[in-house]
């Protein structure tokens, strides 16, 4: 399942407990003592937070994810523009060896909060 799918599903899940509240609520209306639906009221409020703080962790996450992905291509796209320039003599050895540890530092970083942020979702 995709994260877009997966904050769908959970905006659902949202819904349903919105209008599972919304219901009990109403339930006093008609007559039914407050402190009877209170216990459960509390408990699905309690569920819907739970609901919307994963509905906030994965949008975080996946935009982080998205833009270290981008960040990360920009950083290949370096390495190569290194590589042809190395080719065609616009570079020395020594700067293209200490731009391209740079560059791959850089890239192992990125890599590595990549991961990071995967696996925190």
């Amino acid at each position: 399942m995709s994260e877009a799918d997966e904050v769908e599903r959970l905006l659902e899940q949202k819904r349903i407990v919105e209008n599972q509240i919304e219901k009990l609520k109403s339930l006093t209306e008609k007559g039914i003592r407050w402190d009877l639906i209170r216990p459960k009221i509390e408990e699905l409020e309690g569920r819907l937070r739970r609901i919307e703080e994963e509905i906030v962790n994965k949008t975080i996450g996946y935009d982080e994810i998205k833009n270290l992905e981008a960040e990360r291509i920009k950083v290949i796209e370096k390495l190569e523009k290194l590589e042809d320039m190395k080719r065609k003599g616009e570079v020395s050895g020594k700067v293209y060896k200490e731009m391209k540890e740079r560059l791959q530092n850089e890239l192992e970083i990125i890599e590595k909060r990549i991961v990071e942020a995967k696996l925190s979702l």
